[in-house]
């Protein structure tokens, strides 16, 4: 590569030489590569007739410097990120702030193409193009540097010969200072009629976003004033003025402006044809002569803000709307509680909505029958919401809605949503939980009121599905303590602290040991553990017990494989499954290669499930077990009786065991409430064909009474209590053959 002088402050052109009649280019780039690479695509060109004059400033202290000398640079190369991720930003302000240069044309390039301007400055400050540095090509630098050198000349031309000059950059630079396009179609008319020295009196008009298909163009007024102000959004045929009509048709469709005796109609072009636009202007006496170049810059240059301010309106839409089910996004939601905040006034609300099992309907139904129905939810809400609410969509399957308390109660919402939604045909119904947090102006941000409505909806769902609740500092501290604890079983299970440890399990009527049940234990240090009551459910709620489940799983394998080896063959192992593993897509395969690995008859594996695990979904449930019991395992229903609709499933479920919980053996002997169900769940196992375990024997009355009614199996402290693998080998060649009671009652770990 041909190398050229980079010195900064010198004066470089472009085919080598100094240059006397040359345009001014300032090259604002830290990078010297970059300078001579361009100085390179740029030598022996000439532009309008003239050779380009290159310099460079390698950062924006040294850019300043040089601007503050003559000569004004015709346009500006300038490199987004320099010293800072914002300097060439800085840098355009104070160019057009403090340096007071309007005319020079900037051109930002960058090498980060994810790293976008600053919507303000992009707006604000006149910046005619935005370039990657590897888009901008041999061609399509000279392409860039042609279009701006024009616009430059154009304005130089015009400060040195119309004192219009200082209205039509004025006008520019309100129009980039403004993203909505109502504004700017108003704007338009505002800027033209005072560019020509007229009160605003006329319309602006385009064509719709859809026009008809197979139909004659649709022109539509967007912007009016004066005597015409009430015909915005009408079709243009409406105006009672066919003069005006067809001046305006005739416009756009020959994309040309025409200069009346009273009145003017400008054309400005768009991104394509469907994008232009055209402005009348009427006025109350002849117009003054009208500088027809003039017109063409003015016309070009409000033309090119038009397309800024699309093209900012549609980035603003992409960063604050939602594009799947077209509602506002999350941040666009957090903005709306930061205004409802400082607005203060009545209370408001926010109400957190999340579909209950959404991603398994996702998952059996498909992602597209899953998007269909967030759009049907949307259009509900939408429609049916108190006016004044508004409604975003916060995450996949969650909803959030701000508005007055009094307006927004989980009865109303749920109301919306209660008829079932018709997709492909089938009639779908849905349940949601929805947390609800109250907005306190005085208290933190609004990121954290979501999330107080995020911890609200937690609590929620961890009663069951169709649920609703509020926030409460009580809440919010169980919540925390529950996400601290979440923490310390991950650190836990990664320091191994957590083991597992074995119970006997014993046939009444030979006293044999048949199984044992492998149970989880946490322990902080050696003396003090963590009750499991305390951390199972947590972990389930989190999703971490499909990680905990399979190494269980894989652990009282191990063991059962080592008992073998050591002589204590012929056992079953009967490990508990959580319901959120029947979640798990491969979980009849993680079972089937554990089982594999160690060499395990499946026969010899017990998995036992709670009455929650319906909560999955019977027919999920279902299916996963026939899959298990296929293979020889056998499965158990633990604590039956405690859960609910226990009947009502019971009979659909593939089982082959039924276990008493503790609670129900421990009333056997007294007259307290429940003492009889342990003799109905004995009864139900008859009529069934399937035996019954009693957990938590404690005593020889218990067994003789279990004996009596004819319960098949027990476990408890009477016979053994929970032990460690090593500790459990010890016991069985001291126990196993010997009858009777093995240790007394106790009290519990």
């Amino acid at each position: 590569m041909e190398r050229f002088p980079d010195t900064t402050g010198s004066e470089v052109g472009a085919s080598g030489g100094a240059q006397s009649d040359s345009w001014q280019i300032l090259i604002v780039d830290d990078d010297s590569d970059v300078f001579e690479a361009t100085a390179y695509a740029l030598q022996d060109v000439q532009i309008f007739g003239r050779p380009l004059q290159l310099r460079h400033a390698r950062s924006a202290s040294e850019a300043l410097q040089l601007l503050a000398q003559p000569p004004e640079p015709a346009v500006i190369l300038l490199d987004v990120v320099m010293e800072t991720e914002q300097a060439g930003l800085h840098l355009v302000v104070r160019i057009r702030k403090e340096l007071k240069l309007l005319r020079p044309r900037i051109i930002l390039r960058t090498g980060q193409p994810g790293r976008a301007p600053e919507l303000e400055t992009v707006t604000s400050y006149d910046i005619v193009d935005y370039k990657t540095k590897d888009e901008l090509t041999r061609q399509k630098l000279r392409a860039a540097l042609t279009a701006a050198l024009r616009s430059y000349d154009q304005l130089r031309r015009i400060d040195a010969s119309h004192q219009a000059l200082e209205r039509m950059v004025a006008a520019s630079q309100w129009f980039l200072g403004d993203d909505l396009r109502d504004s700017f179609a108003d704007g338009v008319l505002t800027q033209i009629a005072s560019f020509i020295g007229v009160e605003p009196e006329g319309l602006v008009c385009a064509r719709p976003e859809q026009p008809g298909q197979g139909r004659p163009v649709d022109y539509r007024v967007v912007a009016a004033a004066g005597r015409y102000r009430g015909f915005v959004s009408h079709p243009l045929d409406d105006l009672p003025d066919p003069s005006i009509v067809g001046s305006l048709t005739q416009c756009l469709q020959q994309r040309r402006t025409f200069v009346g005796e009273r009145s003017l109609t400008l054309h400005f072009a768009g991104q394509s044809p469907d994008d232009d636009f055209a402005a009348y202007i009427a006025a109350s006496q002849p117009l003054r002569d009208v500088d027809e170049h003039l017109i063409e810059v003015f016309r070009g240059s409000i033309a090119v803000c038009g397309r800024n301010v699309e093209l900012m309106a549609k980035l603003r839409n992409f960063a604050y709307r939602d594009q799947q089910v077209d509602l506002p996004n999350r941040r666009a939601f957090v903005d709306a509680v930061d205004r409802a905040r400082q607005r203060g006034g009545v209370p408001h609300v926010i109400a957190l909505i999340d579909v209950d099992d959404f991603s398994n309907t996702d998952e059996l139904l498909g992602q597209h029958f899953g998007d269909a129905l967030l759009e049907g939810m949307a259009g509900r809400l939408r429609e049916g919401l108190p006016e004044g609410c508004f409604l975003a969509r916060v995450a996949d399957d969650k909803f959030a809605v701000l508005g007055a308390s009094a307006l927004l109660q989980p009865k109303q919402l749920r109301d919306l949503l209660a008829e079932p939604f018709r997709i492909n045909d089938l009639l779908y119904p849905v349940s949601v939980c929805i947390g609800l947090a109250q907005l306190d102006a005085d208290r933190r941000s609004s990121a954290d009121h979501l999330k107080d409505a995020q911890i609200a909806l937690k609590r929620a769902k961890s009663i069951g599905q169709g649920q609703d609740m509020s926030y409460s500092l009580a809440i919010g501290m169980e919540m925390r303590e529950r996400s601290r604890l979440v923490q310390e079983i991950r650190k836990a299970f990664d320091n191994r602290r957590l083991s597992t440890v074995y119970q006997p399990l014993i046939d009444l009527k030979t006293r044999r040991v048949v199984g044992v049940e492998s149970l989880m234990r946490w322990w902080i240090d050696e003396q003090t553990m963590v009750p499991p009551d305390r951390f199972i459910q947590v972990a389930e709620q989190s999703g971490m017990m499909i990680t905990l489940g399979t190494w269980s799983l894989r652990t009282s394998l191990a063991t059962l494989k080592q008992l073998d080896l050591a002589g204590q063959g012929g056992l079953r192992m009967s490990v508990n499954v959580s319901a959120v593993q029947f979640r798990q897509p491969d979980f009849v395969q993680v079972v089937s290669q554990a089982l594999a690995e160690y060499q395990v008859q499946p026969s010899r594996l017990e998995l036992e499930i709670t009455e929650s695990a319906a909560l999955v979904g019977l027919d999920q449930v279902r299916t996963v077990l026939e899959q298990l019991r296929a293979t020889g395992i056998s499965v158990a229903v633990d604590d039956f009786g405690t859960g609910f609709s226990s009947l009502s499933y019971l009979h659909r479920l593939p089982i082959d065991r039924l276990k008493i919980d503790r609670s129900f053996v421990q009333a056997l002997a007294t007259n307290e409430p429940g003492a009889g169900i342990a003799q109905t769940v004995l009864n139900l196992g008859r009529q069934l064909g399937v035996p019954v375990l009693a957990e938590g024997v404690e005593d020889e009355a218990q067994e003789r009474l279990l004996i009596e009614l004819g319960c098949n199996e027990a476990q408890g402290y009477l016979f053994g209590r929970p032990m460690p693998s090593q500790d459990l080998l010890a016991w069985l060649e001291t126990h196993a053959a010997a009858p009777g009671p093995s240790t007394p009652a106790g009290d519990r770990p």
